[in-house]
Protein backbone atom coordinates (compact mmCIF):
# COMPACT_ATOMS: atom_id res chain seq x y z
CA UNK A 1 0.00 0.00 0.00
CA UNK A 2 1.39 3.40 -0.99
CA UNK A 3 2.12 6.06 1.60
CA UNK A 4 -0.53 8.78 1.99
CA UNK A 5 0.16 12.12 0.35
CA UNK A 6 1.14 14.78 2.88
CA UNK A 7 0.66 18.53 2.44
CA UNK A 8 2.63 20.65 4.88
CA UNK A 9 3.43 24.34 4.89
CA UNK A 10 4.68 26.64 7.63
CA UNK A 11 4.52 30.41 7.91
CA UNK A 12 7.90 31.81 8.85
CA UNK A 13 11.41 32.57 7.64
CA UNK A 14 12.58 29.49 5.75
CA UNK A 15 16.05 29.77 7.32
CA UNK A 16 14.41 29.16 10.69
CA UNK A 17 11.98 26.52 9.41
CA UNK A 18 14.31 24.14 7.57
CA UNK A 19 14.99 22.25 10.79
CA UNK A 20 11.47 20.81 10.49
CA UNK A 21 12.86 18.57 7.75
CA UNK A 22 14.83 15.71 9.28
CA UNK A 23 17.50 14.03 7.19
CA UNK A 24 17.38 14.23 3.40
CA UNK A 25 13.89 13.07 2.38
CA UNK A 26 13.23 15.59 -0.42
CA UNK A 27 13.23 14.37 -4.03
CA UNK A 28 12.85 17.74 -5.76
CA UNK A 29 13.18 21.43 -4.95
CA UNK A 30 11.52 24.22 -6.92
CA UNK A 31 12.25 27.84 -6.03
CA UNK A 32 11.13 31.08 -7.68
CA UNK A 33 12.79 33.63 -5.38
CA UNK A 34 12.19 37.37 -5.34
CA UNK A 35 14.44 38.82 -8.02
CA UNK A 36 15.63 41.84 -5.98
CA UNK A 37 15.02 44.23 -8.88
CA UNK A 38 14.11 47.25 -6.73
CA UNK A 39 10.88 45.58 -5.69
CA UNK A 40 10.07 44.63 -2.12
CA UNK A 41 9.27 41.08 -1.06
CA UNK A 42 7.96 41.43 2.47
CA UNK A 43 11.05 43.45 3.47
CA UNK A 44 13.42 41.57 1.13
CA UNK A 45 14.99 44.25 -1.09
CA UNK A 46 18.69 43.95 -0.38
CA UNK A 47 21.88 45.16 -1.92
CA UNK A 48 23.19 42.66 -4.46
CA UNK A 49 25.85 41.21 -2.12
CA UNK A 50 23.27 40.79 0.66
CA UNK A 51 20.78 39.26 -1.75
CA UNK A 52 23.18 36.58 -2.96
CA UNK A 53 24.41 35.88 0.56
CA UNK A 54 20.78 35.31 1.58
CA UNK A 55 20.34 33.08 -1.48
CA UNK A 56 23.38 31.03 -0.51
CA UNK A 57 21.94 30.37 2.95
CA UNK A 58 18.62 28.93 1.79
CA UNK A 59 20.19 27.16 -1.18
CA UNK A 60 22.63 25.41 1.17
CA UNK A 61 19.67 24.19 3.22
CA UNK A 62 17.91 22.97 0.07
CA UNK A 63 21.02 20.96 -0.81
CA UNK A 64 21.17 19.55 2.71
CA UNK A 65 17.61 18.16 2.74
CA UNK A 66 17.63 16.93 -0.88
CA UNK A 67 18.29 13.25 -1.54
CA UNK A 68 21.47 12.37 -3.44
CA UNK A 69 20.32 12.17 -7.04
CA UNK A 70 17.49 14.61 -6.35
CA UNK A 71 16.85 17.58 -8.62
CA UNK A 72 16.46 21.29 -8.02
CA UNK A 73 15.00 24.01 -10.22
CA UNK A 74 16.01 27.60 -9.42
CA UNK A 75 14.38 30.45 -11.33
CA UNK A 76 15.62 34.01 -11.60
CA UNK A 77 15.76 37.07 -13.80
CA UNK A 78 18.43 37.19 -16.53
CA UNK A 79 20.20 39.98 -14.62
CA UNK A 80 20.85 37.60 -11.72
CA UNK A 81 21.51 34.38 -13.58
CA UNK A 82 25.29 34.48 -13.68
CA UNK A 83 25.71 35.20 -9.99
CA UNK A 84 23.02 32.66 -9.10
CA UNK A 85 25.02 30.04 -10.99
CA UNK A 86 28.06 30.81 -8.84
CA UNK A 87 25.98 30.36 -5.68
CA UNK A 88 24.48 27.09 -6.94
CA UNK A 89 27.91 25.59 -7.53
CA UNK A 90 29.28 26.90 -4.22
CA UNK A 91 26.77 24.90 -2.14
CA UNK A 92 27.41 21.62 -3.97
CA UNK A 93 24.83 21.38 -6.74
CA UNK A 94 25.75 20.21 -10.23
CA UNK A 95 24.13 22.25 -13.01
CA UNK A 96 22.58 19.99 -15.63
CA UNK A 97 21.18 22.61 -17.95
CA UNK A 98 19.18 25.77 -18.43
CA UNK A 99 15.47 26.12 -19.15
CA UNK A 100 14.17 29.23 -20.87
CA UNK A 101 10.50 30.02 -20.30
CA UNK A 102 9.19 32.34 -23.00
CA UNK A 103 6.47 34.27 -21.18
CA UNK A 104 5.28 36.36 -24.13
CA UNK A 105 3.42 39.66 -23.63
CA UNK A 106 6.41 41.49 -22.07
CA UNK A 107 6.06 44.48 -19.81
CA UNK A 108 6.78 47.83 -21.48
CA UNK A 109 10.43 48.93 -21.45
CA UNK A 110 12.13 52.18 -22.42
CA UNK A 111 15.34 52.36 -24.44
CA UNK A 112 16.00 48.62 -24.11
CA UNK A 113 14.66 45.42 -25.63
CA UNK A 114 11.75 44.23 -23.44
CA UNK A 115 12.50 41.05 -21.54
CA UNK A 116 10.27 38.21 -22.63
CA UNK A 117 11.75 35.25 -20.78
CA UNK A 118 12.59 33.85 -17.36
CA UNK A 119 15.37 31.35 -16.84
CA UNK A 120 15.68 28.24 -14.71
CA UNK A 121 18.80 26.47 -13.53
CA UNK A 122 18.19 22.71 -13.68
CA UNK A 123 20.44 21.04 -11.09
CA UNK A 124 21.09 17.83 -9.22
CA UNK A 125 22.64 16.80 -5.94
CA UNK A 126 25.32 14.27 -6.98
CA UNK A 127 25.67 10.91 -5.29
CA UNK A 128 22.98 8.60 -6.67
CA UNK A 129 21.35 7.85 -10.01
CA UNK A 130 19.03 10.67 -11.00
CA UNK A 131 15.43 10.08 -12.10
CA UNK A 132 14.28 11.83 -15.27
CA UNK A 133 11.22 11.02 -17.38
CA UNK A 134 10.74 12.89 -20.63
CA UNK A 135 7.74 10.65 -21.37
CA UNK A 136 5.79 12.16 -18.50
CA UNK A 137 6.14 15.80 -19.46
CA UNK A 138 4.77 15.66 -23.01
CA UNK A 139 1.17 16.84 -23.25
CA UNK A 140 -1.21 14.05 -24.17
CA UNK A 141 -2.38 15.77 -27.35
CA UNK A 142 1.18 15.59 -28.69
CA UNK A 143 1.55 11.85 -28.17
CA UNK A 144 1.18 9.12 -30.77
CA UNK A 145 -1.97 7.03 -30.90
CA UNK A 146 -0.29 4.38 -28.75
CA UNK A 147 0.28 7.00 -26.04
CA UNK A 148 4.04 7.15 -26.47
CA UNK A 149 6.09 10.19 -27.35
CA UNK A 150 6.68 10.67 -31.07
CA UNK A 151 10.17 11.45 -32.32
CA UNK A 152 9.17 15.02 -33.21
CA UNK A 153 7.91 15.84 -29.73
CA UNK A 154 10.65 15.98 -27.13
CA UNK A 155 10.82 18.17 -24.04
CA UNK A 156 13.36 20.73 -25.19
CA UNK A 157 14.81 23.38 -22.87
CA UNK A 158 13.00 26.36 -24.41
CA UNK A 159 9.36 26.34 -23.30
CA UNK A 160 7.14 28.45 -25.52
CA UNK A 161 3.80 26.76 -24.85
CA UNK A 162 3.08 28.09 -21.34
CA UNK A 163 1.53 31.58 -21.27
CA UNK A 164 2.13 33.78 -18.27
CA UNK A 165 -0.74 34.46 -15.88
CA UNK A 166 -2.60 37.74 -16.17
CA UNK A 167 -4.91 39.79 -13.92
CA UNK A 168 -8.18 41.47 -14.80
CA UNK A 169 -11.10 40.03 -16.71
CA UNK A 170 -8.77 37.75 -18.68
CA UNK A 171 -7.36 36.12 -15.53
CA UNK A 172 -6.98 32.35 -15.75
CA UNK A 173 -8.88 30.22 -13.18
CA UNK A 174 -5.70 29.48 -11.21
CA UNK A 175 -4.84 33.16 -10.69
CA UNK A 176 -5.10 34.23 -7.04
CA UNK A 177 -6.79 37.64 -6.98
CA UNK A 178 -7.08 40.18 -4.19
CA UNK A 179 -10.69 39.90 -2.92
CA UNK A 180 -13.15 42.21 -4.67
CA UNK A 181 -10.55 43.32 -7.22
CA UNK A 182 -9.08 42.16 -10.52
CA UNK A 183 -5.51 42.49 -9.21
CA UNK A 184 -3.22 39.56 -8.55
CA UNK A 185 -2.10 38.89 -4.98
CA UNK A 186 1.34 38.01 -6.36
CA UNK A 187 2.00 39.80 -9.68
CA UNK A 188 4.61 37.24 -10.75
CA UNK A 189 2.54 34.15 -9.87
CA UNK A 190 3.77 31.22 -11.96
CA UNK A 191 1.54 28.96 -14.06
CA UNK A 192 0.98 25.54 -12.53
CA UNK A 193 1.82 23.96 -15.87
CA UNK A 194 5.39 25.22 -15.68
CA UNK A 195 6.02 23.74 -12.24
CA UNK A 196 4.09 20.57 -13.07
CA UNK A 197 6.41 19.90 -16.00
CA UNK A 198 9.39 19.97 -13.62
CA UNK A 199 7.59 17.77 -11.10
CA UNK A 200 6.69 15.14 -13.70
CA UNK A 201 10.19 15.11 -15.16
CA UNK A 202 12.09 14.71 -11.89
CA UNK A 203 9.86 12.86 -9.42
CA UNK A 204 7.74 9.75 -9.07
CA UNK A 205 4.31 9.53 -7.40
CA UNK A 206 4.70 9.68 -3.64
CA UNK A 207 7.98 11.63 -3.74
CA UNK A 208 8.39 14.74 -1.58
CA UNK A 209 8.65 18.18 -3.23
CA UNK A 210 9.95 21.28 -1.42
CA UNK A 211 9.43 24.99 -2.06
CA UNK A 212 11.00 27.14 0.68
CA UNK A 213 9.66 30.42 -0.78
CA UNK A 214 6.12 29.28 -1.39
CA UNK A 215 4.27 32.48 -2.25
CA UNK A 216 0.63 31.74 -3.06
CA UNK A 217 1.11 28.00 -3.42
CA UNK A 218 1.79 27.20 -7.07
CA UNK A 219 4.36 24.50 -6.33
CA UNK A 220 2.12 22.96 -3.68
CA UNK A 221 -0.79 22.68 -6.10
CA UNK A 222 1.32 21.37 -8.97
CA UNK A 223 2.98 18.70 -6.83
CA UNK A 224 -0.06 17.42 -4.96
CA UNK A 225 -2.28 17.25 -8.05
CA UNK A 226 0.31 14.89 -9.55
CA UNK A 227 0.33 12.61 -6.52
CA UNK A 228 3.43 13.96 -4.80
CA UNK A 229 3.78 14.99 -1.17
CA UNK A 230 4.74 18.56 -0.41
CA UNK A 231 6.42 20.72 2.20
CA UNK A 232 6.99 24.46 1.96
CA UNK A 233 7.66 27.67 3.86
CA UNK A 234 6.34 31.18 3.36
CA UNK A 235 7.50 34.26 5.26
CA UNK A 236 4.50 36.47 4.50
CA UNK A 237 1.66 35.85 7.00
CA UNK A 238 -0.80 37.50 4.62
CA UNK A 239 -0.65 34.37 2.46
CA UNK A 240 -1.53 31.94 5.24
CA UNK A 241 -5.29 32.06 4.68
CA UNK A 242 -4.83 31.58 0.94
CA UNK A 243 -2.54 28.60 1.46
CA UNK A 244 -4.80 27.01 4.04
CA UNK A 245 -7.79 27.26 1.71
CA UNK A 246 -5.75 25.68 -1.06
CA UNK A 247 -4.68 22.85 1.21
CA UNK A 248 -8.33 22.13 2.01
CA UNK A 249 -9.16 21.99 -1.70
CA UNK A 250 -6.19 19.73 -2.39
CA UNK A 251 -7.26 17.32 0.34
CA UNK A 252 -10.68 17.14 -1.31
CA UNK A 253 -8.94 16.50 -4.63
CA UNK A 254 -6.96 13.64 -3.09
CA UNK A 255 -10.08 12.14 -1.52
CA UNK A 256 -11.79 12.02 -4.91
CA UNK A 257 -8.78 10.57 -6.72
Amino acid sequence: MSEPITIDFYIGDCLKEFNRIKGSPVSMVFVDPPYNLNKSYYSVNDSRPDYFEWMKKWMYQCHKVLKPGGCAYFMNAPQNFGEQERVIKSVGFKILGYIVWMRRNPAPAKNIFPNIHSDIHFCEKPGEKRYFSEEEVIDYELRRKDGLVGKNHRPYDVWIDIPKLVPGFMAQPEVVLIPNTNRMVLPNQLPEKLVRRCVLASTKPGDLVLDPLLGVGTTMRAAVKEGRSFIGFEINPKYEEILEEQRKELRKFIAKS
